[in-house]
């Protein structure tokens, strides 16, 4: 039954416990809860906006040519996040948008500002140089213009006659972070000289990841080409081809640029290499996240293996049982005897008072079976890892579904979010 009274709605939202029960679709979808008219009503549309600033658009027409209405979401939003300003620009009334003390007041983008606005050369340029504007909201007279052309983000924004500036979109695919090759010509995709001009230039240099995957594949095979890229970003040997990521020196080269690299090398290739798994964990000083799957399987079987990641995250359960029990092993990883804490954290808001108490009851009482059909219904507030702790120390996660696992988890209502 939706609230279609204020005092209900008021008496409703203060209610701690109702408003626990009703998170999600109060953060998510108030509509559901909440009868349309009081969409209408200041008071409720103030305190409405507290909790989210985007519920603005289901306010009554009148509200959104209300001023405080309209600053009130600005603020909840912070000038931080000025591109969503425009979101809420958008939805205000007409008289509101035209509004320019206001739009400057919370420094809002060019792309709210009156249409006739964005053919003002000093404005424009002066918000693009804030951050508060782009080259695609100027008008067509400013973006023909060599003071602004270089701001240009995209090939589709550019006047035809700009097209075929070869500096120039450089300019453009470097400002686009490289994702913008995808909107260029085939022959700028195969343009070995032109892709590597701009990669020099570029200050960012990591990002030309984003533009390898949609240049001419032989590009991806070719020696030299990649050699000189993998020296600047070494992700980029994800799309190399087979050759090029089983050639012993440009591996070492992205290795060198990004550790992590080793991951997109064939298994025979990792296994046949023990120096560059080496070096990759030594570089990686003890975070082997993501990679601790690729790592040949002598390092969680033999000792002399084993002590080489010593004490690193997510590695002491891949250890064989052997292992585990070894005393140099565990004083490696700072654990003393078998002394785990397992934590188990999850989310209450997610779920009714009915379900809470299930949840409650199946982890006090060790009860796997009631756990995972409650998880298997409704999983969105319950994480898949358990946390694993030895004193003070994190050892890794460990996964819930796995019913050995389950079992070892001490329950603290604490330990709930």
């Amino acid at each position: 039954m939706k609230i279609k009274d204020k005092d209900d709605f008021f008496k409703k939202f203060n209610d701690k416990e109702w408003f626990c029960n009703h998170s999600f679709e109060i953060y998510n979808c108030i509509d559901v809860l909440v009868n349309r008219t009081l969409f209408g009503d200041k008071e409720v549309a103030l305190a409405i906006l507290d909790i989210n600033w985007w519920y603005i658009g289901l306010f009554s027409k009148k509200l959104r040519d209300d001023e405080e209405i309209i600053e009130k979401a600005l603020r909840n939003i912070g000038i931080e996040d000025r591109m969503r300003m425009g979101d809420i620009i958008e939805c205000a009334s007409p008289r509101i948008r035209k509004n320019i003390e206001l739009l400057e007041k919370y420094k809002c983008p060019l792309k709210v500002f009156p249409r006739k606005m964005h053919d003002d050369k000093n404005l424009a340029m002066r918000l693009i140089l804030e951050g508060r504007g782009e080259y695609k909201d100027c008008s067509l007279r400013l973006r023909k213009m060599s003071k602004f052309l270089p701001f240009c983000k995209d090939f589709n924004d550019l006047p035809d006659e700009y097209k075929n500036d070869k500096e120039l979109l450089k300019k453009v695919l470097i400002n686009s972070n490289f994702h913008g090759i995808s909107d260029f010509p085939e022959e700028y995709k195969s343009d070995k000289n032109f892709l590597l001009d701009a990669l020099a230039l570029s200050d960012n240099k990591h990002n030309f990841i984003n533009c390898v995957a949609n240049i001419d594949k032989n590009l991806l095979d070719d020696f030299d080409f990649m050699e000189i890229v993998l020296k600047q970003s070494g992700h980029c040997l994800s799309y190399a081809s087979d050759r090029i990521k089983n050639d012993r020196k440009l591996v070492e080269i992205a290795i060198n640029s990004f550790p992590k690299s080793l991951i997109f090398c064939s298994k025979k290739f990792i296994e046949s290499n023990d120096d560059l798994v080496e070096k990759t964990i030594e570089l990686l000083d003890g975070n082997l996240y993501g990679i601790i799957d690729y790592l040949p399987n002598k390092y969680f079987r033999v000792k002399e293996y084993a002590m080489k990641i010593a004490g690193t995250e997510d590695t002491f359960f891949k250890l064989s049982d052997e292992l585990k029990k070894d005393p140099d092993i565990q004083k490696a990883w700072g654990i003393n005897g078998d002394c785990f804490e397992y934590t188990y954290y999850w989310y209450h808001g997610f779920y009714t008072k009915k379900e809470r108490e299930a949840i409650r009851e199946a982890l006090e009482n060790k009860d796997y079976d009631g756990f995972m059909k409650i998880y298997e219904t409704n999983c969105k507030g319950l994480p898949e890892r358990i946390s694993v702790w030895a004193e003070d120390t994190y050892i890794g996660d460990i996964d819930i579904r796995n019913k050995e696992n389950f079992l070892k988890i001490t329950y603290n209502e604490s330990e709930a979010g």
